[in-house]
Order: structure tokens, then C-alpha cells, then sequence
């Protein structure tokens, strides 16, 4: 589990990093503090997703529990879909609402896109792995 630890490290790392961008922008006036708030409370979600799928890989390699690794996989595929429709809406309201520009705004929009791509994906990656279990 020692490569959980440093996952689990270099997530929180990550993400006190991008706080800290984040936190230079606001104070600097370059986003509003909704849209800081809200990308905070996405941000942290998606860490604790990565660390989830880090320990769901990890039980796929050990082949220990299927159980569990389905479980962590429906956890990681609900939490992409519902957090980065949550994001989307409420970015795409503050965006659009308000009319700003800010230059941080469509790149963080495109990564809320992708989460909820990747939660689409490994929801079939989830029926797949339930039409291939055995018939009791």
C-alpha cells in the first residue's frame, strides 16, 4: 500500500498548489469568489475521486477483492458524473450570468468536461465488469 501513500501525497500536494493559484487569482481580482469557491469544492472532490481510483487500481492488480473493486468503481464513476455535472451548471451560471472573462474559466470548464466524460466511461467499464460476473 505504499504506492496508496504517495498517491495520496502527491493529490494533496497537487491540490494545495492549486489552491494556492487559485487563492493568487482571487486576490489579485482575476476571478470572482463564487467561481473560486466553487472550483475549490470541485477541485478537492477530484482529489479524493483520484485517491479512490488509485486503491480501486490497486485491488485490480492484487485480484484481492472483487467486491470492494466494484464498489470503489461505482463510488469513482458516480462521483466523476455527479461532481462535474454540479460543476458544469453551476460554472456555466456564474460564466454566463455574470458575462466575465476570465482567462482561468475555459480551461477549468474543459476539465469538468473530461470528468464527466471519464464518469460515462467507467460507468460502462461498470456494466461490463457486472455482465461478466458469474450466474449464481
Amino acid at each position: 500500500m505504499k504506492t496508496l501513500k504517495d498517491s495520496i501525497i502527491l493529490n494533496t500536494i497537487f491540490f494545495i498548489l492549486f489552491s494556492a493559484f487559485l487563492i493568487y487569482l482571487l486576490l489579485t481580482g482575476q476571478i470572482d469568489w463564487i467561481l473560486f469557491l466553487v472550483t475549490e469544492v470541485f477541485m478537492g472532490s477530484m482529489t479524493y475521486i483520484e485517491i479512490i481510483r488509485k486503491k480501486r487500481e490497486l485491488l485490480d492488480e492484487n485480484q484481492s477483492s472483487h467486491n470492494e473493486s466494484m464498489k470503489l468503481l461505482n463510488i469513482e464513476a458516480r462521483g466523476y458524473v455527479v461532481g462535474s455535472s454540479i460543476f458544469i451548471l453551476l460554472f456555466l451560471s456564474i460564466i454566463l450570468w455574470d458575462k466575465k472573462d476570465m482567462f482561468i474559466a475555459y480551461p477549468l470548464l474543459g476539465s469538468a468536461i473530461g470528468g464527466l466524460l471519464r464518469g460515462f466511461y467507467l460507468s460502462t467499464e461498470l456494466y461490463r465488469r457486472r455482465e461478466n460476473l458469474p450466474k449464481r
